[in-house]
């Protein structure tokens, strides 16, 4: 599998308003949706997000990374070839979520996925 570059960041956060608040301040605005907020890290070129959601503890929940030639609709031959590497692999829809030694998740994703 070869990356085709970061899709997104997600960071959980408590106080949903006074984070973005910081990161509109810090990078500019943010598209506000009903219990998350996200800022275009890069609005011309590689559509990559700095995401925020409401969650139970503060942390950088994961990272997604796009996957040229991972099919938009139906990513079960990347994940078949993850899993027979010993990976442990969920699926959501047509995105696939790889948990790292630390527990700690890359959502893997098509390129075209937005």
């Amino acid at each position: 599998m070869t990356p085709g570059g970061v899709h997104h960041v997600e960071i959980k956060t408590l106080d949903l308003a006074k984070t973005t608040a910081f990161y509109e301040a810090l990078l500019g605005p943010a598209t506000v949706e009903r219990d998350r907020a996200t800022i275009a890290l890069d609005p011309g070129g590689s559509r990559s997000d700095l995401r925020f959601s409401r969650g139970p503890i503060p942390r950088v929940d994961h990272f997604a990374v796009r996957v040229p030639g991972m099919s938009p609709r139906d990513p079960r031959t990347l994940r078949a070839r993850l899993e027979k590497r010993g990976l442990k692999v969920r699926q959501v829809d047509a995105a696939l979520y790889v948990m790292g030694p630390d527990d700690f998740e890359v959502e893997l994703i098509a390129p075209t996925a937005r």
